[in-house]
């Protein structure tokens, strides 16, 4: 009798199960079918869309020229990134009067066999040390996350050189023969900018035309002082991230024609540029 009551139960509970599938079943059917957006509300879709894209490259760049993971991870958590440790380092500098640039400048180079631009942080600070300015290593640290832009390892120190000081002239970097083998490579004051189209090489100036809304905006997104500059750094670091084809040379020559000394990149100048012949 027990037997026979279980499986009285056991089909009144199938049933159940039953009914509730097929009133999920009707709910479904009857439920409203998702409307097909109109073409305007798809168009301002895929704005947003792109909009969204434009602030994730230049979240990504800056990422990537100042990466604050990174300095989270070394123990780099006082704020103002590099900017401390710039003003010590020109300040020292000035302290001991222009030969001291000219003796870095020149010590920099003569650790630059390759002409690549950039040195190791443990040669720059041995570099400093032998000009008495002493970096600890979150000093260190800082430097290389400003100006490691292609994340090698090595710093830049043209963009450091240029950042430390207010005018190169202060270097003695001249066309005139002033200050000899101090001269960095393809850093001189004198070359001529004209319009600047003669200096972008052909591949990159077909690069930037191919794309260049996208480029566009996300530079205009990394401008936040709506100043149409941006740092040199960031500049290249979204010219890779869009895979155009640059090299150290032909971004000197970009520098050279659209950066005023002052380690800013004028690029309204340089995509008008580019669509000149």
């Amino acid at each position: 009798m027990k037997k026979r009551t279980y499986k009285v139960n056991d089909r009144l509970e199938w049933l159940s199960i039953c009914n509730c599938c097929m009133q999920w079943a009707d709910e479904i059917r009857i439920s409203p079918r998702a409307v097909r957006r109109s073409q305007p509300g798809a168009v301002a879709s895929r704005h947003l869309a792109s909009r969204a894209g434009h602030v994730l490259v230049a979240q990504a760049v800056s990422l990537a020229v100042e990466n604050p993971r990174m300095a989270l991870n070394a123990g780099v958590g006082a704020p103002g990134g590099a900017a401390a440790v710039e003003q010590k380092l020109q300040k020292a500098l000035q302290a001991q009067g222009k030969t001291a640039w000219k003796q870095l400048a020149r010590k920099l180079q003569a650790l630059d066999n390759e002409r690549r631009g950039s040195v190791t942080p443990s040669s720059l600070r041995k570099v400093l040390g032998e000009l008495s300015i002493e970096l600890d290593q979150e000093e260190l640290v800082r430097l290389q996350l400003k100006y490691d832009a292609e994340q090698n390892g090595r710093l830049n120190y043209h963009a450091m050189m240029r950042q430390l000081t207010s005018a190169l002239s202060d270097l003695g970097f001249g066309s005139n023969g002033a200050g000899g083998g101090d001269t960095l490579p393809s850093l001189g004051l004198t070359s001529p900018r004209g319009s600047g189209s003669d200096k972008i090489p052909e591949g990159l100036r077909l690069g930037v035309q191919s794309k260049w809304k996208t480029v566009y905006a996300s530079l205009k997104t990394l401008d936040k002082t709506n100043s149409n500059r941006v740092s040199a750094a960031h500049f290249r670091q979204l010219l890779e991230w869009y895979a155009l084809p640059v090299t150290d040379a032909s971004f000197l020559a970009v520098l050279r024609a659209f950066d005023s000394d002052d380690g800013l990149v004028d690029y309204n100048s340089f995509m008008r540029a580019c669509f000149r012949g």
